[in-house]
């Protein structure tokens, strides 16, 4: 009976230490792409509504976040509208589509995925669920593997109500890092392209 005891204890013991290596000590670096554009600086919780809470990991259009393997860079919002006569994706009564468009880029020597379960999004501080389209929407998703030192285009899709202020996209791409590691991304309706 001690020695089982003693064999569960020292399992237990490896899992914990196993589990501690694997949450990665991840600053997120938040780089500008274009320099004519302005980036936001000390926004103040008022502005900022829950789930945002730390300003160095948020970026809008034309900025990069970077978190461990991943970097990532809105590059551009817009919205979807299918006009097609026969089989369409339409949004339902009173929303649009809005599509957030990104640049993907694995710095690791590793191929990595983009896991779509590691998302959360928020539409003026109500939770929403990404849209896949069936029909005309050209473009991948941003879900899905990339290969060692490549990168990928995708995009995220949403339907939201017409009167929509602000989309905020967080990926995390490690679930078992603290709050610095999640990339939050920002739009505002006067984004749209």
């Amino acid at each position: 009976m001690k020695k089982s005891l003693s064999a569960l204890l020292l399992v237990v013991c490896l899992l914990i230490v196993t589990l501690s290596a694997c949450s990665e000590n991840i600053t997120p670096n938040k780089s500008t792409q274009s320099p004519d554009e302005s980036s936001p600086t000390n926004e103040s919780s008022e502005t900022d509504p829950p789930p945002v809470s730390d300003a160095s990991n948020v970026a809008r259009i034309g900025e990069t976040l970077t978190v461990d393997w991943l970097q990532i860079t809105l590059d551009s919002v817009t919205n979807y509208v299918d006009d097609s006569e026969f089989l369409s994706d339409k949004p339902d009564e009173g929303k649009e589509f809005v599509v957030l468009w990104f640049t993907a880029k694995n710095t690791s020597e590793e191929d990595e995925h983009i896991n779509m379960f590691y998302e959360d999004s928020y539409c003026d501080d109500f939770s929403i669920k990404s849209e896949s389209f069936l029909f005309h929407l050209t473009g991948e998703t941003l879900w899905g593997d990339i290969a060692a030192g490549k990168a990928s285009k995708g995009y995220v899709a949403y339907q939201v109500p017409t009167d929509w202020d602000t989309i905020e996209f967080q990926y995390q791409p490690n679930l078992f890092g603290n709050s610095a590691s999640k990339m939050i991304f920002k739009a505002t309706k006067s984004d749209i392209e």
